[in-house]
């Protein structure tokens, strides 16, 4: 296999463009003696024909750091070329070097804090691989890396050599790189496995390509906003901010009194700054979120209390008591929002509530607005420890909780937007690796008994002493009241209000403890996921009805306890990918989430593919932009809402067919005018799917 490595030299991207102009392209080619400089302005067309000899060579092996910024960068210039590159990625014939690294270091167990290199967050751009692979410095700070858009007009002949040797070196590095991981690892060095294959490729890397070169897509693509929508954000979240600080200002006596407080034993978290104090003397309105600070003495205090004088320290104090120093509590006291939110207290939670409403207004609402006037372009992380993904900016995979956050997200003109996510995922994915691990799983007979089993309302059944069947018509018929009408409080004593919050419990057990939690942990976990509160005792009992219900919890745990207490990694199912430097609880994370992540992947990039590369699929020109997990957003054409809408939902499930063989999946699709989790399919008189409009 011939090695080819290809880069762009670029106009920096910019906010609603993230595929900008690209000015030269370099090629470093090993069948020959020199590498090849492309001015992509006065050799535009003998780029695109060189690029196209080397995607269509079946010998050749794409080599690139940061493949997808490249590769979409040459999709979007040259369309023609958009089939050959996802041609290429099915062969198996792309490697990433920045990949490779990253699935290294997880293997390895260097992910976060990096041994090799004195225990530092590991670095994954090309600069830092070349140094230490190859003990080369590149000051990019003093390159010409920013200068290339002032080129687009001058001849490569004019170039500064500095200019010419930047760009070469950009397809030269990652050759030397790919070969000194490949040679370095090759034995598995501080892994439980080797990873490098016979071919040089790391384990589980061609997936991840895929995977990566999607999400770029997704992020080129972006998504809009409604801009009344987002007004009507704004002022929500200033008015519930106001009404939160006044609260916890003391400005609101009936609050005060509602939570029990008295004027004199209440002590205010927030207090009014200079500026609120000049307003307030000169009889102008005020608003607190810009008119007051917080008084931390007295906010540290209440955390002291609810946590009974215990209560999580900073990271000054928590060296303090390893130094078995005296810890003043009023200064090292932690108040983060998780720290305020994971024990049930007024004070606390009003608090960790407004601090992020406070927070959202100041950084996600902006971002909504910028999204009224051009696509905004979340940036995803491809590869976490667990083999996830993450999202940011906005964080897609994490939105805030507060009603009408989803719906500011608006279909452009004459699309709609179509949403599929799996049913029970994890669960499912668990019972695979408990398939793999033990050769047994109650879990994944009762799937394959019923592709659509509940396992919510399985757990549920068990937890209130009520049987499958009955909970599953409670739950068709949406759990009315049978003692009070629709527009009353619910009784919460009736089967179907039993019911209801039946299975809302059994979500606790079913997403906490595959994670490996004991029942003092799944106190904390319902407060803080659910709002649920759990006595000792309750916690107690659906611990054991849940092991109960699920007896491969036993066995596998085992599996997992070994495993920590002697080489602390695990080999994903499926994939192989290796992740070293492990706890109990990640060990028991990572097997079913990984899976998971796998599943989705694929079925992003099987999306991916059909949207940009294959027109005789109902999916061609339609555009996956969001990735939340076990969920898939795409922005589709209405005049092919329903076939593309169907097509979306069948590559889902047969993603899952390819990641978990053993254990069918099933998905949902729903088609609409703005992202809401209030949205359902809806069809037409002929049955065709139509977009659920968001009022």
């Amino acid at each position: 296999m011939r090695h080819v490595v290809f880069d762009f030299e670029t106009f920096l991207s910019r906010p609603g463009n993230q595929t900008p102009a690209f000015v030269c392209c370099s090629i470093l080619d090993e069948a020959r003696d020199q590498p090849e400089l492309y001015h992509c302005n006065f050799q535009r067309d003998g780029l695109f024909r060189r690029l196209k000899v080397i995607l269509e060579d079946p010998d050749t092996l794409l080599i690139a750091h940061n493949f997808a910024y490249d590769a979409v960068i040459a999709m979007d210039k040259y369309p023609e070329l958009i089939p050959l590159f996802f041609k290429k990625m099915d062969e198996g014939k792309v490697s990433d070097t920045m990949i490779r690294e990253l699935l290294i270091t997880l293997a390895q167990g260097r992910f976060e804090y990096d041994f090799l290199r004195g225990n530092r967050p590991p670095m994954y751009s090309l600069q830092a691989l070349a140094f230490f692979y190859l003990s080369v410095q590149v000051d990019k700070a003093n390159s010409p890396r920013k200068e290339y858009s002032k080129l687009w007009n001058v001849p490569i002949e004019d170039w500064t050599p500095e200019q010419i040797d930047y760009s070469v070196a950009d397809a030269i590095m990652p050759m030397q790189v790919w070969d000194m991981q490949t040679i370095r690892w090759a034995a598995g060095d501080h892994a439980l496995h080797p990873f490098v294959e016979d071919d040089g490729f790391i384990v589980n890397e061609r997936e991840q390509v895929q995977a990566f070169v999607a999400l770029y897509l997704a992020r080129a693509w972006g998504v809009r906003t409604d801009k009344k929508r987002v007004t009507k954000l704004r002022e929500h979240h200033i008015k519930v901010a106001n009404d939160a600080i006044s609260k916890l200002g003391g400005f609101d006596p009936l609050w005060l009194e509602s939570m029990g407080y008295t004027e004199d034993d209440f002590h205010p978290v927030y207090e009014l700054n200079a500026d609120g104090r000049r307003a307030k003397k000169q009889g102008e309105p005020l608003d607190l979120t810009s008119h007051t600070k917080r008084t931390m003495a007295n906010l540290r205090q209440y955390v002291i209390d609810a946590y009974d004088g215990d209560p999580p320290l900073t990271k000054g104090g928590m060296k303090l008591k390893e130094e078995g120093e005296p810890i003043d509590l009023l200064k090292k006291t932690a108040t983060s929002v998780e720290v305020c939110t994971s024990v049930k207290h007024p004070v606390l939670n009003l608090y960790g509530d407004v601090y992020n409403t406070i927070h959202e207004l100041n950084n996600f609402v902006p971002l909504l607005e910028k999204g009224t006037l051009y696509p905004i372009n979340t940036r995803y992380h491809g590869l976490k420890k667990t083999g996830r993904t993450s999202a940011s900016k906005p964080a897609l995979q994490a939105l805030p909780r507060a009603p009408g956050v989803r719906e500011c997200f608006a279909a452009r003109p004459g699309y709609a937007f179509v949403f599929s996510d799996y049913d029970s995922l994890e669960v499912r994915t668990w019972a695979q690796c408990c398939l793999e691990l033990l050769g047994w799983s109650t879990a994944a007979d009762r799937y394959k008994e019923d592709p659509d089993f509940d396992p919510h309302s399985e757990t549920g059944a068990n937890i209130i002493g009520s049987d499958y069947d009955s909970m599953l018509e409670a739950k068709r018929l949406n759990y009315p009241c049978l003692k009070r009408g629709p527009d009353e409080p619910r009784c919460e004593e009736c089967f179907h209000c039993q019911a209801k919050d039946g299975r809302q419990l059994a979500k606790v057990p079913n997403f906490g403890l595959p994670g490996g939690m004991g029942w003092r942990a799944l106190i904390d976990f319902a407060w803080a996921t659910y709002r649920i509160e759990l006595s000792d005792e309750k916690a107690e009992r659906i611990y054991n009805i849940w092991y109960e219900t699920y007896p491969e919890a036993d066995p596998y745990f085992d599996i997992i306890g070994h495993e920590a207490k002697t080489h602390r990694s695990c080999t994903q199912v499926i994939s192989g990918r290796q992740r070293g430097g492990c706890g109990y609880c990640d060990l028991a994370n990572s097997r079913f989430q990984g899976l998971a992540a796998d599943v989705c992947k694929e079925a992003l990039y099987q999306l991916s593919k059909e949207g940009y590369a294959v027109p005789d699929s109902p999916f061609y020109g339609s555009r996956p932009w969001a990735f939340v997990h076990d969920e898939v957003g795409s922005e589709v054409p209405l005049e092919n809402l329903h076939g593309a809408a169907m097509r979306q939902v069948e590559v889902l499930v047969e993603a899952g067919k390819k990641w978990c063989p053993d254990v069918p999946l099933t998905a949902d699709v729903a088609a609409m005018t703005n992202w809401s989790k209030s949205a359902y399919k809806v069809t037409d008189d002929n049955g065709k799917i139509i977009p659920f409009v968001v009022t």
